[in-house]
């Protein structure tokens, strides 16, 4: 079966898969950060150097240090900022997104999501937004969440919306369309500076293995969406900012706790967590200022 189908049984399959109790509407696997693959980057060396590719569970090490190159961006795509906001700027910040922009998974959605964790991150009465929807795809996004954020006036906007349109195998080529559209009214009707999160390496997620995806399908696949948000970004430089997660999957061990109960969505800790790689993102490119 080829890997757009078997992804898109997958996203049927996981159409149920809530978090227990959280009274959240249906929603399909969306990014976990906090329970990715430590495989993308552990082959490649990266991090402190203590996992090599001898060492990784699937034992592909050739192939896994090919697939773990950090997506390429074209030069110039997102160059320094001059000036990072002021730090006692209160910003508007809005957050486009699924599920993940809800905190699905979260103790208390509204508190410990990433939206959250980064809205206290920022100046003193600044305002978090957030606009994300259970199971929203980019087309949703285009047509129901960008006009809302346009209106809300933004400094600052986080996009992540991919693993519900890589799952439902939505048309690639309509993805980069909607993508690049969302993006060029963003930055044509705000003044707001984009922040882009693209797909983390999603090959162990246990739910793909229950489904029978193997890894050696997931990776590819995961890797030709990534490189479609690199390209997009790339078209608004200076404006639009891509956070590589990717690359930096493998930091989050899968028992650590950074994991909800539904095996899907992060915990409250591992939104905490996405929030610090956003923001450490953030002020090394001088799109905010340090705290």
């Amino acid at each position: 079966m080829r890997a757009a189908a078997l992804f898109a049984s997958a996203w049927l399959a996981l159409l149920g898969c809530v978090l227990p109790g959280a009274g959240t509407p249906p929603t399909p696997l969306d990014p976990l950060v906090a329970r990715v693959a430590a495989t993308a980057q552990a082959v490649a060396g990266v991090g402190d150097g203590s996992r090599r590719a001898s060492t990784t569970p699937n034992g592909r090490a050739t192939e896994d240090s090919r697939l773990a190159t950090p997506i390429p961006v074209a030069d110039g795509a997102s160059p320094t900022p001059l000036i990072a906001f002021p730090p006692s700027k209160p910003l508007v910040y809005v957050a486009i997104g699924a599920s993940d922009a809800v905190g699905v998974g979260a103790l208390d959605p509204a508190r410990d999501g990433y939206v959250a964790a980064i809205g206290r991150r920022l100046p003193s009465g600044s305002r978090p937004v957030s606009l994300g929807a259970a199971g929203a795809r980019i087309a949703d996004a285009l047509a129901r969440q960008m006009p809302r954020a346009i209106d809300e006036k933004p400094d600052l906007v986080t996009v992540w919306m991919v693993v519900n349109d890589l799952n439902a195998a939505t048309n690639l080529v309509a993805y980069e369309r909607d993508l690049d559209r969302l993006l060029r009214d963003l930055t044509a009707k705000t003044t707001a500076r984009v922040i882009v999160v693209n797909s983390p390496d999603l090959s162990e997620i246990p739910a793909y293995a229950a489904l029978g995806i193997p890894a050696e399908a997931i990776r590819p696949e995961v890797l030709k969406w990534n490189v479609v948000i690199a390209r997009t970004v790339a078209r608004y430089p200076g404006r639009a900012y891509l956070v590589d997660v990717y690359a930096r999957s493998s930091e989050i061990e899968y028992d650590s706790g950074l994991v909800a109960a539904d095996d899907f969505h992060p915990s409250s800790r591992g939104y905490n967590r996405l929030a610090e790689i956003v923001w450490e993102f953030m002020v090394a490119n001088r799109v905010v200022a340090a705290g």
